[in-house]
């Protein structure tokens, strides 16, 4: 909320370090367990708000971002055990396909990629998981 205002501008950043260092001359400590609250909240706000956005990155190829390594799947950077992934999202929109689960606790995937790839990735997500349930669906 307050980052995602100052954190592109340097003034902003300035005006308000100047802003918390006039407090803390003027109110003493008590301010600063203020700001100590007040960014602590922010932090907590703002990572739940990053956590449930519904972007979705666009991926050329969503097959080089996908790999199994023993039991556990690999998607770009991130990887989960395979027995956790308990729902798979698959739908078609427009021009896209677009691919949305949970991994592991702390990393959610949701890619969009070109709609060709859409038959090719139902086949492989279900023959290299079979336990986990693919919901598929077209959006028009």
């Amino acid at each position: 909320m307050l980052w995602s205002i100052v954190k592109d501008s340097i003034p902003r950043q300035f005006l308000l370090v100047a802003a918390i260092a006039l407090a803390f001359w003027l109110a003493g400590w008590l301010s600063m367990a203020f700001f100590v609250l007040l960014f602590a909240l922010e932090l907590v706000l703002f990572r739940s708000a990053t956590l449930n956005s519904i972007e979705y990155v666009y991926s050329k190829d969503i097959f080089k971002l996908l790999h199994i390594e023993g039991k556990k799947l690999r998607v770009g950077m991130d990887s989960g055990t395979i027995k956790d992934i308990t729902q798979i999202e698959l739908w078609q929109q427009d021009q896209y396909g677009y691919l949305d689960f949970s991994l592991n606790a702390y990393s959610v995937v949701r890619y969009k990629f070109p709609v060709a790839q859409y038959t090719a990735l139902v086949e492989w997500l279900s023959r290299n998981l079979p336990a986990t349930a693919l919901k598929t669906a077209f959006k028009g």
